[in-house]
Formats: structure tokens, sequence, C-alpha cells
């Protein structure tokens, strides 16, 4: 929603008042009148402006800091106080919302001016804000947001393992905060996608197809109140699995001939146990039904005769087949991002892929996703921290190993893409992907 060049300036205003205010924390305690004056004028210039949009975001991307969705870039000193504030403190998005008291901005600044290491000690800025007691700010970032929905999960699923109809409460709300993070923040949650655990199969397959779903519907403009069917469908797909004789889906061979039948009734099993959750909708439980049938209209469940798959189940479907294809199960060891691209485009797109959708997703993930381990042509190791559809065989890395196999001590960032040659950089080709195991790199820590 555009502003007008007055409640422009109120966000200006508020963003100088809250800087002050944070200053004024550094001398004196929060009831002192150099912090309680500019809180206050933060507060009221934030009030109007909350009452009419209903909240606003600070969210922080490549160094600007989006307030309210207009850009302060760092050349705005205010701008660039918050976003060191921010940035120090993992804090990637944050929102106000109307209901906000004088109370929850001090609370909330008084986090802000906490000691980084004391913070992340504490559980992060969001676990000290509702410890606090604040209710109207929310703040996530993408490592919060996928751990959360891991949590969500595990429920969902323990509860359906235990015959009852899981509550659908959370998982909505949890696909909500997904939707919002791929609407900001993209780059970073399919990046955490990509980074596998062989421990909980199921949760984070969920969860991956999920963000991965979210991701390429934003990409191939779903309207946005479908984006959050889309999501629960790819965190819900696979629910009913939990039916399914453990047996069969840990088997490390090739299934027989009836226990493949077995396996192939999860799609159904899934959308009847979504059916009885109240708050799933209709789209979402057809989604979930259909995530197995093919574009040529093979695979399963068999439709009725004349009755084509919803458009929006082939986004599901490469979302499951990619992230199904790059983890390392008992009956197949995990493909690169690159080969189980090349696989699928070889072997799916046409058939059982759309290949509309499916040239949309490479471009999103690029020939090597976030998250994969690379070889240079220098024998440089690096870590693939982002993709551009424009130029996706030259994204922007981390280098984290010197061409004799040693790890740098501090990773090396670089623009493959964007060379710059005035501060020594030389041109760096990708020459081959890397298993991380074998190099022994946890893609984590640096992500």
């Amino acid at each position: 929603m555009a502003l007008s060049p007055q409640e422009e300036q109120k966000l200006t205003d508020a963003l100088k008042f809250m800087v002050g205010a944070l200053k004024g924390m550094a001398l004196y305690p929060p009831g002192h009148p150099s912090v309680h004056k500019p809180l206050i004028a933060c507060y009221e210039a934030l009030e109007p402006l909350l009452k009419f949009l209903g909240k606003i975001s600070f969210t922080t991307m490549e160094g600007i800091l989006i307030l309210a969705e207009r850009p302060f870039y760092d050349t705005n000193i205010h701008a660039s106080e918050l976003l060191k504030r921010f940035d120090d403190r993992n804090i990637a998005h944050v929102e106000f919302i109307d209901g906000l008291t004088v109370q929850e901005m001090e609370s909330f600044l008084v986090v802000l001016q906490m000691d980084p290491a004391a913070l992340d000690a504490a559980g992060g800025f969001s676990k000290e804000l509702k410890k606090r007691g604040v209710q109207n700010i929310r703040s996530s970032n993408a490592r919060q947001v996928y751990d959360n929905a891991i949590g969500v999960i595990e429920d969902v699923l323990r509860e359906s393992r235990m015959g009852h109809i899981p509550n659908s409460e959370e998982a909505v709300g949890v696909v909500k905060d997904m939707k919002e993070m791929v609407l900001t923040d993209k780059g970073a949650l399919v990046g955490l996608s990509l980074i596998k655990s062989y421990d909980e199969y199921l949760f984070n397959h969920s969860v991956n197809v999920s963000v991965l779903s979210l991701s390429l519907a934003d990409e191939v403009d779903v309207p946005q109140e479908h984006l959050s069917d889309i999501g629960v469908a790819g965190l819900l797909h696979d629910i009913g699995k939990v039916q399914t004789p453990k047996e069969i889906i840990l088997k490390p061979g090739k299934l027989n001939p009836d226990e493949w039948e077995l396996m192939k009734e999860h799609p159904v099993k899934s959308f009847e146990i979504v059916q009885k959750m109240a708050g799933i909708s209709e789209m979402a439980a057809r989604i979930i039904f259909e995530h197995h049938v093919h574009f040529d209209h093979k695979g399963y469940p068999q439709l009725p005769e004349g009755q084509k798959a919803h458009p929006y189940s082939q986004i599901v479907s490469i979302a499951d087949t990619y992230d199904a294809m790059t983890t390392m199960r008992t009956y197949q060891q995990a493909f690169t991002p690159k080969e189980a691209l090349d696989l699928m485009e070889k072997n799916l797109v046409g058939q059982a892929i759309d290949p509309a959708y499916f040239d949309t997703f490479v471009k999103m993930l690029g020939i090597y996703p976030i998250g994969t381990l690379v070889r240079l042509d220098t024998n440089e190791i690096a870590l693939v921290m982002d993709v551009r559809p424009e130029n996706y065989l030259l994204p922007k890395v981390k280098i984290v190993m010197d061409p004799s196999g040693k790890r740098l001590p501090e990773p090396m960032e670089m623009d493959l893409g964007n060379v710059d040659a005035a501060a020594g950089e030389i041109p760096r080709n990708i020459v081959s992907t890397v298993d991380p195991l074998l190099a022994n790199i946890d893609a984590d820590q640096y992500l």
C-alpha cells in the first residue's frame, strides 16, 4: 500500500527517534528523560501508521533496511545504526502489529541493547521478546522459522500415528511464517531446505517440500492468496505414510509388487486424514491427493476419466521429487543437486513433470543451488550462497578451502559473476560439485 509523503515522513521520524532512544539507553536507565522522550516520540510516529496499515515490517536485505516496504539505504545514518544492531543479533525480520504499547516498544529497545553473545545464550531475539511478554512485536529468521516447522510436523505426525486427528492451527501458522520468509528472504530458507538430515527424513522432507513448493509457487506468480494452501499441501503431503508399515518405508531393497501397492496408497491416506482436520482447505487437500499424479496423467492415484490434476499439484510434485532425490535413504544414495536436476530433466520432464514449472525451478535454484559445495578451477572449495536466474552458472560463493585443501580460518565471499579486479580478485569458474561428507564440510555453519 502506497504511503503519502506525510506518512513516509512519520516512518523516517520513527526511525530517527528509535535510534535516539537506543543511544540514550547506552548512557541512562530506561525511565530517564533522554530515553523516555525519544521513545514516546517514536511510538507516537508509529501508532497512527499501525492503525492504518495493521502492521509494519522491518526487514534487512543485502545491506538495506526495508521499513513498511520503503527502503532506507546505509547512507541514512539511522538506518545504518539499526542495520548493524539487527545484523549483530541475527535479526532479519521484525513486525510491529497494531495494538503495540509503549511498554512493548521499550522492551524491544532494551533487547536490542543487549550484548549479542548474551542474547544468543538466552535463546535469541524472538525468545527474549516472548520472555518479556511482548505480544505485538514478532521477530523471525530463516533458521527459527525452519526449526519451528520441524517441531510442528513432528507433533502433527505423532498425533496422526496415534490415531488422533491432528490440530491444523499450528501447521497453518507455521506455513504462514514460511510464506512470509519466502517473500522476504527466500534464499536463506531455500538454503536451509538443502541441508539434509539423515535421521529424521520424514520431518525434514515435509518441511523441505513445503519450502520449495512455496518458493516455486512464488516464482511462477501464483496469486498470494493461494500460497498458503500450496505450503500446507507440501507440509502435509506425506502424512498418510504414518499408516504405511515401517518395514516398507525403511526397506533397503526394491519393493515387491504387493509392497509397492501399499506404498501407493499414501496420497489417498494423506487426503483422508487432512479432510478431517479443521482449517485445511479443499485446494490443499486436493493437491495432497494428486501430488503423485504425473503431468501426462499417469502416476497414482488414478483420477476419474476426464478429470485433470490441479496445476498446483505439479508444484508440490517437483519439490517432492527433487528433495527425495537429494536425500540419502536406506534404499538410495543421495544425488547432488546438479545430478538430481540433470536426471529430472532427462527422465521426467514432459512425462511426470511439467516442463514450464521445471524450467522455473531450475532457474530458481540455479544449476548449483544454494548450499551446494563446489570445486573451482583454482582447486579451491566453495559453498554456493546465492544464485541469480540471469547468470546461474556464476553464483555468489564463500570459498572455504584453499587450493591445497586447507580450510580457511575465515571464508572468503566472492561473486563469481562480478569479479572485482581492482580489489585483486581473479576470475573463477565452477568445474564440479563436491560431496560435503567427503570434504568434511558442514554447510549449515556457513549458511
